[in-house]
């Protein structure tokens, strides 16, 4: 497994049981109509979109050129 593969793996892990207290957080206190009004109709909502955020972050990152802090001085 090369060095990139093994970080991103990694802080992939360490992201998403970061997510996971705070989901648990937040469903505490909600009572069973709720819960099942949710399921009923929102299921197909109920995925966190990791994807969207890392496309964001890829845009960022091709908009900024290495050459910047060069040009910039």
């Amino acid at each position: 497994m090369s060095s990139l593969e093994q970080t991103a793996k990694t802080k992939l892990i360490k992201l998403v049981k970061a997510i996971e207290p705070v989901v648990e957080t937040q469903l505490e206190g909600w009572s069973a109509g709720e819960i099942d009004y949710v399921l009923a109709n929102f299921k197909q909502h109920l995925s966190y979109d990791l994807a969207r955020d890392f496309e964001t972050l890829r845009e960022q990152h091709l908009k900024e050129s290495p050459f910047d802090d060069l040009l910039n001085d």
